[in-house]
């Protein structure tokens, strides 16, 4: 017997740029930022002839949200936005939204939160911002709200792209200074020492390739693939072993 092939349907959601998107767990629901400062849930057909529909619409953010992140065990959504603020969002008893500010170092990010990712773990996440840093989050539970905490040097330009090791320490980074990062993300859980270093201190950094503007990257278990781009717009991928 034959395999079979996987269609691809396409849908329209509207006439506005989609700058960013996220599933559920399941897939049966999807968050996305359409250009605006708020974050549409739909949910997904489950026929190709069948259509998205809108089932909640967050609304917290004064600007364009610019990066979303949905945790599949947690179900919390994390969103970023060039309002400089990051929330988390819980959903309630009543299948409400609840969003949580997240204290992003305003004095230190003056400039967009271009992205955000949560932890293997989901107990954490990182955000990258124009403001040429880093910052890595977590719930504090003495003072009821999520916290962060930078890691700047020797970034030089925004952060473009980030991704998460399996371990729940190490950071990959990508930026507009044309350097790939690793960074550690180490704070007081989870292995101290890999195949790219020791983990310590938070911020220290594990490797560091200079070779176009990062537009993705992603972890493959200790391996690193980065998508880089040269001013020519010639596109292609860097793959980084440790060694």
């Amino acid at each position: 017997m034959g395999s079979t092939v996987p269609m691809a349907i396409s849908h329209t959601l509207g006439t506005d740029s989609l700058v960013s998107h996220a599933f559920n767990r399941d897939g049966t629901e999807l968050a996305l930022s359409v250009n605006t400062s708020d974050v549409y849930l739909l949910s997904v057909p489950e026929s190709p002839s069948g259509r998205f529909q809108v089932i909640d619409i967050l609304r917290e953010h004064s600007a364009l949200v610019t990066s979303i992140d949905w945790a599949p065990q947690t179900n919390r959504i994390v969103s970023c936005s060039a309002d400089r603020n990051a929330y988390v969002w819980n959903k309630q008893s009543d299948n409400k939204w609840k969003p949580t500010l997240v204290l992003l170092m305003v004095r230190c990010i003056d400039r967009a939160a271009v992205c955000v990712k949560w932890s293997p773990l989901e107990d954490r996440f990182a955000v990258g911002s124009g403001s040429k840093l880093l910052a890595v989050c977590w719930f504090d539970e003495e003072s009821d709200w999520w916290i962060g905490k930078k890691i700047k040097k020797p970034i030089r330009s925004t952060v473009t792209c980030i991704d998460w090791h399996p371990n729940n320490v190490l950071l990959a980074c990508g930026s507009s200074d044309f350097h790939a990062r690793i960074f550690s993300a180490f704070t007081s859980s989870g292995p101290s020492e890999s195949v790219w270093g020791k983990h310590t201190p938070l911020g220290a950094v594990l490797f560091d390739y200079s070779d176009g503007e990062g537009e993705s990257s992603s972890f493959i278990g200790d391996v690193v693939q980065i998508r880089k781009t040269f001013h020519l717009f010639q596109n292609f991928v860097i793959v980084l072993f440790p060694f």
